[in-house]
């Protein structure tokens, strides 16, 4: 009695676990799909250009953005 107790909770655990590594697989598959289309379509944003100064009159080596 107790041996298919065992059985039948270790097939049970496995169960489990398969039926969790393809819900994890789904949602890795699926889900940066789902964010790109909330996202909308980034190919389409208006380009921002920044400018860059890696240094100062002084010779010190700093980065800060030029407005």
């Amino acid at each position: 009695m107790q041996l298919s107790k065992f059985y039948r909770n270790q097939r049970l655990q496995q169960a489990l676990k398969v039926i969790l590594g393809v819900i994890l697989c789904l949602s890795t598959i699926l889900m940066p799909a789902a964010i790109a289309s909330a996202a909308g379509d980034l190919s389409r944003q208006p380009v921002t250009e920044i400018t860059v100064s890696l240094g100062n009159e002084a010779g010190e080596l700093k980065f800060f953005p030029l407005c």
